[in-house]
C-alpha cells in the first residue's frame, strides 16, 4: 500500500510537466482525436464542396487580433478547400488587424498552386465596412480600382470578369464583429443568387444562430470547435485540430489526477498523516 502511495502521490513538479507535455504534443503533431461533427459544420461543408469550379468566393479577413485562434483556422481551411475544388478567391481584409492573416491565406493558397490573377486576387485593407461592401457588390472596380501590388483589376482574368456581386457566388466573411450579420444580410438582398457564409468565434456565434435558422446566412463555423469538425471533414489536421486535441488530453490528464489524488488520501499511511496533524 505504502508503494502504492508513493506512486499516487505525485509532486508537484510531476504534475506541471505531465500538464506540460499533454499540451505541447498536440500542438507539434495533431492526433485527431474523434469528435462528434455537428449538423451545422457538415452543412458548411457541404456548401463548399458543393460550388463548381470557376464558381467566385469572396473570403474576407474581418476578424480582431484576440480572436485569431479561432478565426485563422476556419479562414485557411476555407481557402483550401474552395481551390481544391477550383475555386475562385477573392480576397480581401475588411479590418486592418486581419490584414497579416490574409496575406498569409494568400501565400498559403499560392503555396498550394493556385495562380495569381486567375485563381485568386487580394484587395488589401479595404475600410468603411458596410459602405465599402455595399459599394463593391454594386460596382467592383468603381469601388476598388486596383489590387493589393496597385496593378488594375481589369488585367487579371478573375477579376476582370467580376462587375459587381452578380457574379459572386458565395461571401464568406471570417469575423470577430457582432455586426457582421446584420451588415452583410442587408447588403446581399438585391442578389439573390449570392450566398452569405459566417465564420466566427464562439463568442459571437449566439448572433449567427438565428440567421442560419431562417436561411439569410446559408452556413457557418463556430469558433476553435467548428474548425477542427471542418478540418476532419477535409481528412486535413490542423491548428484547429491540434487545438482540441491539447484541449482534450489536458481534461484527462486533469481527470488523472483527480483520481490519483482521491487514491493518495485514501492510501495514505496513519504515520504521514499523523505527522501533518502536528
Amino acid at each position: 500500500m505504502q508503494r502504492l502511495y508513493k506512486i499516487v502521490n505525485l509532486s508537484r513538479p510531476v504534475i506541471y510537466l505531465a500538464i506540460t507535455i499533454g499540451i505541447l504534443i498536440p500542438r507539434i503533431r495533431p492526433i485527431g482525436i474523434p469528435i462528434a461533427i455537428s449538423d451545422t459544420t457538415r452543412s458548411y461543408y457541404n456548401f463548399i464542396n458543393g460550388l463548381k469550379p470557376g464558381d467566385i468566393l469572396w473570403l474576407d479577413s474581418h476578424f480582431a487580433l484576440p480572436a485569431a485562434v479561432e478565426c485563422v483556422p476556419q479562414m485557411n481551411a476555407t481557402a483550401y478547400h474552395a481551390h481544391s475544388r477550383g475555386v475562385k478567391i477573392l480576397l480581401t481584409a475588411m479590418s486592418a488587424e486581419g490584414k497579416p492573416f490574409a496575406e498569409n491565406t494568400l501565400q498559403a493558397l499560392l503555396q498550394q498552386g493556385a495562380k495569381y490573377g486567375e485563381d485568386v486576387v487580394y484587395l488589401g485593407f479595404l475600410a468603411g465596412e458596410e459602405a465599402t461592401i455595399s459599394s463593391m457588390l454594386r460596382d467592383l472596380h468603381k469601388t476598388v480600382p486596383n489590387d493589393y501590388l496597385g496593378k488594375p483589376l481589369s488585367g487579371y482574368p478573375l477579376t476582370a470578369r467580376i462587375k459587381s456581386g452578380n457574379e459572386i457566388r458565395a461571401a464568406a466573411s471570417v469575423t470577430s464583429s457582432s455586426d457582421t450579420p446584420d451588415i452583410w444580410t442587408r447588403q446581399i438582398k438585391p442578389f439573390p443568387n449570392l450566398a452569405f457564409l459566417n465564420l466566427s468565434n464562439s463568442t459571437n456565434w449566439p448572433k449567427v444562430q438565428p440567421y442560419i435558422a431562417t436561411g439569410q446566412i446559408k452556413a457557418g463555423l463556430n469558433g476553435s470547435r467548428g474548425a477542427a469538425e471542418y478540418e476532419l471533414l477535409l481528412n486535413r489536421k490542423g491548428q484547429a485540430v491540434s487545438s482540441m486535441d491539447a484541449t482534450s488530453i489536458a481534461y484527462l490528464v486533469f481527470i488523472g489526477y483527480i483520481i490519483c489524488g482521491n487514491l493518495a488520501h485514501y492510501l495514505k499511511p496513519k504515520d504521514v498523516a499523523g505527522q501533518r496533524g502536528k
